[in-house]
């Protein structure tokens, strides 16, 4: 993974360091939307793998949109980098499964409380951060 100072040379504007930044994140980012999407998928008796792409596409512009407003709040000290990029993902595709709006499967009804307690089950947030998220 690229060092602190790299990553914010990417977010910069240095079209070099935003290539490669680009090619690590969306590798990590693919592997665990497809982790948490494959799960997802198979109580829903869904194939997850046309929807990874779009996910990890979104994800990233999330990350990087606004000169990384995101990425930036990264603290090394805290943590690797892989381990909040794959935070960050599952966050937001949890968010936009919970939602109709985007949700690539919300022609499915879901009971609310099921799709909580699914999601609170694959991620392992807490109830009341799941809660915020739908923004019930």
């Amino acid at each position: 993974m690229l060092s602190s100072a790299r990553i914010h040379e990417a977010l910069d504007g240095d079209k070099a360091a935003l290539s490669e930044l680009v090619r690590e994140l969306l590798a990590v980012l693919k592997v665990e939307i497809a982790r948490f999407l494959h799960r997802w998928a198979r109580s829903q008796r869904r194939d997850a793998r046309q929807d990874i792409d779009d996910f990890a596409h979104e994800v990233l512009l999330y990350l990087l949109a606004d000169r990384g407003r995101v990425l930036r709040t990264w603290d090394p000290e805290r943590g690797a980098l892989v381990a909040f990029v794959r935070m960050v993902a599952r966050q937001r595709v949890s968010r936009t499964l919970l939602k109709h709006r985007g949700n690539p499967w919300s022609d499915e009804p879901t009971e609310f409380t099921e799709m909580v307690c699914r999601i609170a089950l694959h991620t392992g947030a807490p109830y009341c951060l799941i809660h915020a998220l739908s923004g019930d």
